[in-house]
């Protein structure tokens, strides 16, 4: 299993994966805020891959998951 997003050809840290992809993100380093921001990685990467194949498939999907990968951070009280 790789641990490498596709095109990089070395280890990004959690925080610097997420800036590439211009996500924003807050408290890092806690289990529940990694996974969570992490996933939202994987979306932009899925969404970013889309892109570059160019296949002849409805938009709308990636469209979507592109902003719940970028939307706001959630409020902490």
């Amino acid at each position: 299993m790789s641990l490498l997003p596709p095109q990089l050809y070395y280890r990004y840290s959690l925080e610097k994966l997420l800036d590439s992809l211009d996500i924003p993100y807050a408290n890092l380093h806690a289990a529940g805020n990694d996974a969570h921001f992490t996933l939202r990685a994987i979306l932009m990467i899925v969404v970013r891959d889309a892109q570059r194949q160019h296949q002849d498939i409805d938009d709308s999907l990636f469209r979507v998951l592109e902003a719940v990968a970028r939307a706001p951070r959630p409020l902490v009280p």
